[in-house]
Protein backbone atom coordinates (compact mmCIF):
# COMPACT_ATOMS: atom_id res chain seq x y z
CA UNK A 1 0.00 0.00 0.00
CA UNK A 2 1.50 2.95 -1.27
CA UNK A 3 1.43 6.35 0.67
CA UNK A 4 2.54 9.93 0.21
CA UNK A 5 5.89 10.21 1.10
CA UNK A 6 7.45 6.62 0.81
CA UNK A 7 10.28 6.02 -1.41
CA UNK A 8 10.62 3.83 -4.66
CA UNK A 9 13.44 2.55 -6.56
CA UNK A 10 11.82 2.51 -10.32
CA UNK A 11 14.26 0.75 -12.84
CA UNK A 12 13.95 0.96 -16.65
CA UNK A 13 11.00 0.30 -18.59
CA UNK A 14 8.78 -0.06 -15.15
CA UNK A 15 5.83 2.04 -14.81
CA UNK A 16 5.78 4.54 -12.28
CA UNK A 17 2.65 3.48 -9.88
CA UNK A 18 2.19 6.98 -8.53
CA UNK A 19 2.74 10.72 -8.59
CA UNK A 20 6.30 11.33 -7.79
CA UNK A 21 9.67 13.69 -7.28
CA UNK A 22 12.45 12.25 -8.71
CA UNK A 23 15.67 12.22 -5.81
CA UNK A 24 18.14 11.31 -7.82
CA UNK A 25 18.43 9.44 -11.64
CA UNK A 26 20.98 7.57 -12.81
CA UNK A 27 20.83 9.01 -16.53
CA UNK A 28 23.54 12.34 -17.27
CA UNK A 29 23.08 15.01 -14.61
CA UNK A 30 20.01 13.62 -13.15
CA UNK A 31 18.18 13.48 -16.35
CA UNK A 32 15.83 10.28 -16.72
CA UNK A 33 13.21 9.67 -19.72
CA UNK A 34 9.54 8.78 -19.35
CA UNK A 35 7.02 7.70 -21.84
CA UNK A 36 3.79 9.38 -21.50
CA UNK A 37 1.47 7.45 -24.33
CA UNK A 38 -0.28 6.06 -21.46
CA UNK A 39 -1.50 9.66 -20.27
CA UNK A 40 -1.81 11.59 -23.52
CA UNK A 41 -1.38 8.97 -26.19
CA UNK A 42 2.25 10.64 -27.28
CA UNK A 43 4.86 8.35 -28.14
CA UNK A 44 8.39 10.57 -28.19
CA UNK A 45 9.87 10.30 -25.06
CA UNK A 46 9.64 13.17 -22.30
CA UNK A 47 12.72 14.32 -20.75
CA UNK A 48 12.71 14.64 -16.69
CA UNK A 49 15.07 16.08 -14.21
CA UNK A 50 15.81 15.24 -10.69
CA UNK A 51 16.76 18.76 -8.45
CA UNK A 52 20.28 19.42 -8.01
CA UNK A 53 20.31 19.45 -4.47
CA UNK A 54 18.85 16.42 -4.07
CA UNK A 55 20.77 14.67 -7.31
CA UNK A 56 24.35 16.02 -5.43
CA UNK A 57 23.49 14.82 -2.10
CA UNK A 58 22.28 11.37 -2.94
CA UNK A 59 25.58 10.92 -5.44
CA UNK A 60 28.45 12.36 -3.70
CA UNK A 61 27.98 9.83 -0.59
CA UNK A 62 25.13 11.42 1.47
CA UNK A 63 23.22 8.58 1.08
CA UNK A 64 19.30 8.23 1.66
CA UNK A 65 19.71 7.75 5.36
CA UNK A 66 21.85 10.62 6.15
CA UNK A 67 20.09 13.07 3.42
CA UNK A 68 16.64 15.29 4.90
CA UNK A 69 14.42 16.46 2.61
CA UNK A 70 11.19 18.08 2.70
CA UNK A 71 8.32 18.41 -0.39
CA UNK A 72 5.76 21.31 -0.44
CA UNK A 73 3.55 20.55 -3.65
CA UNK A 74 0.60 22.24 -4.44
CA UNK A 75 -2.43 20.58 -3.76
CA UNK A 76 -3.78 17.75 -5.72
CA UNK A 77 -5.60 18.93 -9.54
CA UNK A 78 -5.53 17.14 -12.64
CA UNK A 79 -3.38 19.51 -14.68
CA UNK A 80 -0.81 16.68 -16.30
CA UNK A 81 0.97 19.60 -18.22
CA UNK A 82 1.62 21.82 -15.01
CA UNK A 83 3.23 21.38 -11.43
CA UNK A 84 4.64 24.27 -8.83
CA UNK A 85 6.41 22.65 -5.33
CA UNK A 86 9.30 23.23 -3.78
CA UNK A 87 11.80 21.48 -1.98
CA UNK A 88 14.70 21.76 0.85
CA UNK A 89 18.01 20.07 1.73
CA UNK A 90 19.49 21.21 4.65
CA UNK A 91 18.16 24.45 4.86
CA UNK A 92 18.89 24.80 1.15
CA UNK A 93 15.59 25.75 -0.97
CA UNK A 94 15.39 24.29 -5.00
CA UNK A 95 11.92 24.98 -7.42
CA UNK A 96 9.94 22.30 -8.45
CA UNK A 97 8.09 22.35 -11.75
CA UNK A 98 6.60 19.99 -14.35
CA UNK A 99 10.00 18.51 -15.30
CA UNK A 100 10.38 17.23 -11.68
CA UNK A 101 6.82 15.35 -11.80
CA UNK A 102 6.16 11.70 -12.39
CA UNK A 103 3.13 11.09 -13.37
CA UNK A 104 1.44 7.67 -12.84
CA UNK A 105 1.37 5.25 -15.45
CA UNK A 106 4.07 7.20 -17.41
CA UNK A 107 7.16 4.27 -17.87
CA UNK A 108 10.75 4.90 -17.19
CA UNK A 109 12.76 4.38 -20.53
CA UNK A 110 16.50 4.60 -21.43
CA UNK A 111 17.33 5.18 -17.68
CA UNK A 112 18.41 2.72 -15.35
CA UNK A 113 16.80 3.45 -12.18
CA UNK A 114 14.74 6.89 -10.50
CA UNK A 115 14.67 7.14 -6.77
CA UNK A 116 11.73 9.43 -6.26
CA UNK A 117 8.95 9.91 -3.37
CA UNK A 118 5.45 9.97 -3.56
CA UNK A 119 4.08 13.17 -3.45
CA UNK A 120 0.53 12.06 -4.91
CA UNK A 121 -1.21 8.58 -4.52
CA UNK A 122 -4.72 6.85 -5.42
CA UNK A 123 -7.48 9.02 -6.56
CA UNK A 124 -4.96 12.26 -5.84
CA UNK A 125 -3.03 11.31 -8.69
CA UNK A 126 -3.05 13.46 -11.95
CA UNK A 127 -3.85 10.41 -13.76
CA UNK A 128 -7.41 9.76 -11.99
CA UNK A 129 -8.00 13.62 -11.41
CA UNK A 130 -7.82 13.64 -15.02
CA UNK A 131 -10.00 11.32 -16.48
CA UNK A 132 -13.57 11.00 -17.55
CA UNK A 133 -15.99 8.53 -17.84
CA UNK A 134 -16.78 6.86 -20.98
CA UNK A 135 -19.39 8.24 -22.93
CA UNK A 136 -22.15 6.06 -22.95
CA UNK A 137 -22.85 4.79 -26.64
CA UNK A 138 -26.30 4.15 -27.87
CA UNK A 139 -26.99 2.96 -31.35
CA UNK A 140 -30.46 3.86 -33.55
CA UNK A 141 -32.70 0.82 -35.07
CA UNK A 142 -34.89 1.74 -38.00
Amino acid sequence: DLQVGDILLVTKDHEFPADTVPLMCSGEGGNCYVSTANLDGETNLKLKTAPQLTQTALTSGGGLGRVRVEINAEKPNGNIHDFNGNLSVDKKMASLGPKQLLMRGTVLRNTDRCLCVIVYTGNDTRMVKNSRPAPMKQSNLD
